[in-house]
């Protein structure tokens, strides 16, 4: 949505706040990172409908983010990959069974199996293509090094990995965690998008 008419004056005042912050030679983060809507997905510990300074980004030095449906990616200057929001695959229960199709990461909380990232893509399946049915969504990050990982929904095998052959299970097509995908002639990956 847009931002309201009303909400201007806030945007001023944090303006104003921020000029007088960046003046500070002790403290000039490069990215700040603001956030609004419903507290599972927002990665505030509240419901905000207008744009709130997220914590995370004072403490963590941001390069860069990427939003998609109820999800946020962040990638630290250290390389560290953090996520918040609606998580790429489902929460299962204590006996295998799927617990929630649409498990939520409250707060930012760095990635495991990926280090030293610069470019983070995700895209979650898009209105036309049954968002309402889809499990999870596709994620890639690109290494220092050139390494480019995916993870997250691969029914097409569209993640660079053999697509499952049991395509009635949906756990069985989901990466549950970044895996590295092994190029034949060992190039090396400069930026990554994903697509619907």
């Amino acid at each position: 949505s847009f931002l309201r008419f009303e909400a201007l004056g806030d945007v001023a005042r944090v303006c104003r706040r921020w000029r007088a912050s960046a003046a500070d030679p002790f403290w000039m983060p490069d990215v700040v990172v603001y956030a609004w809507g419903r507290r599972g997905a927002s990665g505030l510990h509240r419901d905000a409908d207008r744009p709130t300074l997220l914590d995370f980004s004072l403490a963590n030095h941001v390069r860069t983010v990427c939003c998609a449906d109820e999800a946020t990616f962040a990638v630290t200057l250290e390389g560290h990959l953090y996520h918040w929001g609606r998580s790429w695959h489902p929460a299962i229960n204590e006996n295998g069974a799927v617990d929630s199709w649409r498990a939520d990461v409250a707060r930012p909380t760095r990635v495991q199996g990926v280090d030293d990232v610069v470019c983070v893509a995700c895209a979650p399946s898009g209105y036309y293509h049954g968002r309402a049915r889809a499990v999870g969504y596709s994620c890639a990050a690109v290494a220092g090094d050139g390494a480019l990982y995916t993870w997250g929904n691969n029914f097409y095998g569209q993640l660079l990995h053999p697509p499952p052959h049991d395509r009635g299970n949906p756990l069985g097509y989901l990466l549950k965690r970044p895996k590295r995908v092994a190029f034949p002639d060992g190039g090396a990956t400069v930026k990554v998008a994903v697509g619907l």
